[in-house]
């Protein structure tokens, strides 16, 4: 992979201009004496150049920002801090309830008589029912009891209707 000269020399300007501008210094430091290590004649060679990077942030201005050109972060926001008042207790009353309304419920018409049958043509069919021991026949809109009449005839069951109050009261009653 090749690097254009363009992109490299813009690299090397950015480190020099970010070096300029947070006011790092290099300082020369002269490392322990080691006795162990037979050095050369030369008192210069004794003694190697060893240079050593200060804390960026110990020559930093303050006038110039909080900015690192290779790892910016951004200072945490505050934390607000928000007192809450607590509400006052809530008293709760106990309800009493109302006496509870009687309503007299009207018992409703049941149809007591067994459907024991079905006679006659299918033009005009008899219906045979029984209650207490008497057989009753009756056509298709003849009452079978004081309250009851015969609304249609099946094969397996009939539809008797009753009227109470102005209310319409219709009940299936099948064979048996």
């Amino acid at each position: 992979m090749r690097t254009k000269f363009a992109v490299a020399s813009a690299a090397c300007v950015a480190a020099t201009v970010g070096f300029w501008v947070r006011g790092i210094e290099w300082h020369h430091v002269d490392p322990a004496p080691v006795a162990s290590v037979k050095r050369a004649a030369s008192p210069e060679a004794a003694k190697p150049a060893s240079l050593a990077l200060d804390h960026p942030t110990a020559k930093h201005n303050r006038s110039l920002g909080n900015r690192n050109l290779f790892a910016y972060r951004e200072a945490p926001a505050p934390i607000e801090r928000v007192a809450y008042i607590a509400p006052p207790p809530v008293v709760v009353e106990r309800a009493i309830a109302p006496p509870p309304v009687v309503v007299e419920e009207k018992p409703r018409l049941r149809f007591t008589s067994r459907y024991i049958g079905k006679f006659g043509p299918d033009r005009n069919p008899i219906a045979a029912f029984t209650r207490d021991g008497q057989v009753t026949t009756v056509r298709v809109g003849e009452r079978v009891d004081e309250h009851f009449v015969l609304r249609r005839i099946g094969i397996e069951s009939v539809e008797v209707e009753a009227r109470d109050a102005g209310e319409t009261i219709t009940q299936q009653v099948p064979l048996g």
